[in-house]
């Protein structure tokens, strides 16, 4: 709901999720292999089975308001607050409840019974200095707790919430032929949860459920550009460079080794530094005809980011007829260029 008041647009509103998962359960085997093109079993080597189990529902009611504030004909406020609760219902396998010689599910439940309050808040700002030029500012601080998925490994997780706090500032320019927006942004999340798999000398298997933070700062730069009639191209670069913090412990084997692990500074895997996006669009009375490149540097694929993965394009192209305003045909090519690629991780 909404009501514009003197300088002030409000708005309040309420969400409501609600996630029912029944009996989740994966599968699965860990064993020792070569490295080369037709990897092979290593003869000898240890096969460890495993599995996952969780079940329940997951509850979240949200209370949020926002307002818009006009400040003067040059500054311009956005605030928001939300309240949230959450609770989780279910149950899990506790890996020290297994019994061996009977079916996985089969073993004893452990219940789950949490409830958290989760809290958000926003402010951002818009100071016009001219009529084309400006300053763009934002604060943010934002609480996440867990989910049912933590407890599937059959580890005790003992979740925490998460803190996320983050902060932009940046300038926009307009011109007749173009707009810009670059903004540089911080924004850090602490109590990430995962379970990770250890491997001992000796070939023993561990997967502990770890906690860690994630620390970035960015830089991103976006422009919208006119340059002739009917023609339009779009061009975002960012910059970025998350970093594991906090992230160190020991794990103990059920062999009796044990082993410190330290990924703290290490680049987090999966994730670009640089980012671009290039699409251009030209619309020819009804027909519009597009294309997009997205390139994404090398993405590291260990946590001791020592190995990665080359970086790539993902390529695109359209075009869009709109016969009548009832009636539009679409076409689309994916990997136009034909790029072949690797993600994951090792």
């Amino acid at each position: 709901m909404g009501k514009k008041s003197g300088k002030h647009d409000w708005k309040v509103g309420l969400n409501q999720w609600f996630y029912d998962i029944d009996k989740f359960t994966t599968e699965g085997v860990l064993y020792s292999q070569t490295v080369e093109a037709n990897p092979k079993r290593i003869e000898g080597s240890e096969i460890y089975g495993i599995a996952e189990y969780h079940n329940g529902v997951e509850n979240k009611t949200a209370l949020f308001i926002t307002d818009k504030w006009d400040v003067s004909n040059v500054i311009t406020l956005n605030l928001g607050a939300r309240l949230e609760y959450q609770s989780l219902r279910g149950d899990y396998i506790n890996n020290n409840d297994k019994v061996d010689g009977i079916p996985y599910l089969s073993n004893k439940k452990t219940r789950i019974n949490k409830d958290w309050w989760n809290k958000a808040f926003m402010a951002s700002g818009v100071y016009k200095m001219t009529k084309s030029f400006g300053l763009l500012g934002e604060v943010t601080y934002n609480e996440q707790a867990g989910h049912l998925e933590n407890y599937s490994a059959g580890n005790e997780p003992n979740l925490k919430k998460s803190k996320i706090p983050g902060a932009g500032f940046g300038v926009f320019f307009n011109h007749p032929l173009f707009s810009l927006v670059s903004k540089a942004t911080y924004i850090k999340r602490d109590e990430y949860r995962s379970t990770v798999n250890f491997t001992s000398a000796k070939g023993a298997v561990a997967r502990p459920t770890v906690s860690y933070d994630i620390e970035t700062i960015g830089w991103t730069t976006d422009v919208v550009a006119t340059p002739f009639k009917n023609f339009n191209l779009h061009f975002l670069l960012t910059l970025q460079a998350p970093k594991y913090k906090n992230y160190s412990g020991t794990v103990d084997f059920n062999t009796g080794e044990s082993v410190d692990y330290n990924f703290n500074d290490n680049t987090v895997t999966g994730v670009s530094k640089v980012l671009i996006e290039i699409d251009p669009s030209y619309q020819w009375d009804k027909l519009r005809i597009w294309a997009s490149a997205r390139y994404f540097s090398k993405e590291y694929a260990n946590l001791t980011s020592s190995l990665y993965f080359k970086g790539r394009w993902e390529t695109f192209a359209g075009a869009n007829f709109a016969l009548n305003k009832n009636l539009e045909f679409n076409a689309t090519v994916v990997n136009l260029l034909n790029q072949r690629v690797a993600q994951g991780t090792i």
